[in-house]
């Protein structure tokens, strides 16, 4: 369900992406399906739309079986989903993507598992969610420029490329601080620090965006790319950690 809607969420922003002049030709994050003749701009977002509504169904196959009490997850989920190129024109899109990719699937998730909202888990699920922001952070600076010039009003824009940097480090960084005192004060099981085979590939990061000049044209092209690389690993080595944990 969360993979339909994230992958529908995405094509409907590729859509006003594309209707916004947000993405060109030859540019590093364009929609090169559209701009090559494959889909039609309109086919994207039908396409989006279609998917959307899959995974609404596929939700409300999971509350007829569990509760209709977390219905408003849903409901929230699929506003940040349709709406998110207004939320990253309007400085947003960074809490869009923190909400919808990690907080409400984990609160919601845990509800479907144990009939309880549990607010910890919004805690716990943190690291993982900064490193997803960090993926969208990278890309929003290496695009700040293009971006303000179709009109949008991102944070990465308004921030600067300056600021944005020190913001990345941290989003890159937290997680394993986090992990740290989730372990030593959260009664977290120690097997999560197994997260810590990831931090070469975190430090490789955070010097890529560091080595940029502040005006950051042509500077990251990659960057989006191994933040998403480092987010799936660290995931991975998260929940295996977890895993390990209960099984000991």
């Amino acid at each position: 369900m969360l993979v339909l809607m994230h992958a529908g969420g995405n094509m409907v922003s590729d859509y006003f992406d594309y209707k916004h002049k947000v993405d060109l030709p030859g540019g590093p994050n364009g929609v090169t399906w559209i701009f090559n003749g494959k889909f039609k701009a309109k086919t994207i977002l039908y396409y989006g739309i279609i998917v959307e509504i899959l995974g609404a169904c596929l939700g409300i196959v999971i509350l007829l079986n569990t509760s209709w009490n977390p219905i408003w997850i849903g409901i929230i989920g699929m506003l940040f989903a349709f709406c998110y190129f207004w939320f990253k024109g309007h400085w947003l899109g960074d809490f869009d993507i923190l909400c919808s990719f990690a907080l409400l699937p984990a609160i919601g998730t845990m509800y479907v598992a144990t009939g309880q909202y549990h607010p910890e888990t919004l805690l716990f699920i943190l690291p993982l969610g900064l490193l997803t922001v960090s993926i969208l952070h990278a890309n929003n600076t290496r695009d700040l420029h293009s971006d303000h010039n179709a009109g949008l009003e991102t944070l990465s824009y308004s921030m600067g490329g300056r600021i944005g940097k020190r913001v990345y480090l941290f989003e890159t960084i937290a997680p394993y601080i986090l992990t740290l005192i989730y372990c030593a004060f959260c009664h977290q099981p120690w097997t999560l620090m197994i997260v810590i085979l990831t931090l070469p590939i975190a430090i490789r990061n955070e010097k890529t965006m560091l080595a940029a000049d502040d005006n950051m044209v042509g500077q990251i092209p990659t960057l989006d790319k191994n933040s998403a690389q480092l987010q799936m690993l660290f995931g991975l080595l998260y929940a295996i950690g977890y895993f390990i944990g209960a099984a000991l």
